[in-house]
């Protein structure tokens, strides 16, 4: 009840209030965005400038062993991968593209009848 008086005596008092309050809000809003900004803008440009580390003796083997692992792993995923027959690959491609044209030709037959069928609900309403 004691607001409710105060605000009766001093109506301009509980908009002051109101607007100190929405100017902390935006303040913390912006400090908090502020924030987030540097700390991307910190992260991008640390990452940016970082050096790779020069391998030792020990590191240079394992880079080698894993590179021929690596080698040796493709050429067996690439001896596994069954070959693709040219002429079925055309065929598929070919019924593709029958299809795409027939949804096509499907959408531009409908939209007469379409028209059509505006034009008769606009008549046929009562």
């Amino acid at each position: 009840m004691s607001n409710e008086r105060s605000r009766a005596a001093y109506p301009d008092s509980g908009n002051k209030e109101r607007a100190k309050r929405m100017n902390w809000k935006k303040a913390i809003v912006a400090g908090c965005l502020l924030a987030v900004t540097a700390t991307g803008v910190f992260v991008a440009s640390a990452a940016g400038a970082a050096q790779e580390t020069p391998l030792s003796a020990a590191g240079e083997k394992l880079a080698a062993r894993y590179a021929e692992m690596l080698t040796a792993l493709r050429a067996e995923i690439a001896q596994a991968v069954p070959a693709v027959d040219e002429q079925k690959k055309a065929a598929f491609q070919a019924a593709r593209e029958a299809v795409k044209k027939a949804k096509a030709d499907v959408a531009a037959a409908q939209q007469p009848l379409d028209k059509i069928a505006g034009a008769e609900g606009l008549v046929g309403h009562r």
